[in-house]
């Protein structure tokens, strides 16, 4: 059975294998690619993970300004699905412009089970991630789907170790789980057409 290649940035697994568990999608492969926001420096892994996309049986979903985007090649026909911001799939553009205004950093599961290797990536240690954050942000704010159970215990610990408050806002996978149904059924549409043309 054919099926198509979804492209997603690591940090945003949990939550679409999730979506199409609950839409009962199997006709999907999802591929992860590395967070490139933290570290440019593996932009060859991602290409890497990038080159096995199938032209018009592949889908790459990220924010407008990803740098996965530029890895694709020239002559690429992946389709890209964009966003303004990373987290456009899972809330709307107006509540994550008032989140960022209000200094808010926010966070996707995988991001919060991963932080120390996030913060360790960016470099720093516990005093200046500390700086850092506070400098840049006045709360964390973790988007939770309700995947995983640990996830409210791990914000404690993030919270501490920065020292910044937190928020949790619940979060149902509706527009994402809308978004997926909408791709998947218009490849299923190109598939038939190209099987009836044969």
């Amino acid at each position: 059975m054919k099926k198509l290649q979804l492209f997603i940035c690591e940090n945003f697994y949990s939550e679409y294998q999730c979506a199409l568990i609950k839409e009962d999608i199997r006709d999907v492969e999802i591929h992860i690619f590395p967070s490139l926001c933290d570290d440019r420096s593996r932009k060859l892994e991602a290409q890497e993970v990038l080159s096995h996309g199938m032209d018009n049986q592949s889908v790459l979903i990220c924010n407008k300004t990803c740098a996965a985007i530029n890895l694709l090649q020239d002559n690429s026909q992946i389709q890209k699905i964009t966003g303004n911001y990373c987290f456009s799939h899972l809330t709307c553009d107006e509540f994550l412009d008032y989140l960022i205004s209000q200094g808010s950093y926010v966070m996707s599961l995988d991001w919060l089970m991963d932080w120390r290797k996030h913060i360790e990536v960016m470099g720093f240690d516990q005093k200046s991630a500390r700086i850092f954050f506070k400098d840049t942000s006045k709360q964390l704010v973790f988007f939770d789907s309700d995947i995983e159970e640990k996830s409210h215990k791990i914000l404690k610990e993030l919270s501490n170790y920065l020292d910044l408050p937190y928020l949790i806002v619940p979060i149902e996978l509706k527009g994402l789980r809308m978004m997926l149904r909408s791709v998947v059924f218009e490849w299923r549409l190109h598939q038939q057409k190209e099987q009836n043309e044969t």
